[in-house]
């Protein structure tokens, strides 16, 4: 299921990989609320979008539930970190990407090979959410690459870290960031499940 869940943010921002954008001398801009915290709204596309990649429904009930935790923790342990985003990076990130997938050719100017195939799923994507293509490069879009760009910084984070940092692996670490806000937020995170229907 993890390929899945990488899926979906492959899907999402149609990226084809991390780009580090270390230019943040603009004016810094939160992170959404309905990314920094947990969100029935949120939960419930999820479900529905696994159970459109063919996922029976028990099964997306606690892939969604596991992401999205798994979003909101990363997201906090960058705020204690002191990690923002600019607008600045998030506009040049999105453009570089809309220019990647519209032309077929990269800000460096190399030919990506699969740009038809990102345009069709992307129209699809845009048919679901029930959005226009403007809306979803300006509204739907910046949401999920503020929360690409994070999860990056705190990869840089990672690799910057100690060699007891290094020994867990990139996997791990998140994995021990997950289980330190679930540790911290057992309330929280209890009172989220009983709100989705999903307590036990």
């Amino acid at each position: 299921m993890k390929k899945l869940i990488i899926g979906i943010v492959i899907i999402g921002l149609l990226a084809v990989g991390y780009q580090s954008m270390n230019d943040s001398s603009s004016s810094t801009i939160p992170l959404p609320d309905s990314l920094a915290d947990l969100s029935k709204s949120n939960f419930q596309n999820l479900v529905d979008h696994f159970e459109k990649l063919g996922v029976d429904k028990q099964q997306a009930l606690v892939e969604a539930l596991d992401y999205q935790l798994r979003e909101v923790a990363l997201l906090q342990k960058a705020k204690e970190l002191g990690l923002e985003v600019s607008q600045d990076e998030v506009t040049a990130h999105i453009r570089k990407l809309r220019k990647s997938i519209e032309t077929g050719i990269s800000e460096d100017g190399l030919e990506v090979s699969n740009h038809q195939e990102s345009l069709i799923q992307l129209e699809s994507i845009i048919n679901d959410l029930g959005i226009t293509y403007e809306q979803y490069w300006n509204e739907y879009l910046p949401e999920l690459t503020k929360y690409s760009l994070m999860t990056g910084k705190l990869h840089d984070v990672y690799i910057g870290s100690s060699p007891e940092v290094h020994a867990q692996g990139w996997q791990g670490w998140m994995d021990s960031i997950v289980s330190e806000f679930k540790e911290n937020n057992q309330q929280k995170v209890q009172e989220f499940k009983q709100e989705i229907g999903m307590s036990n």
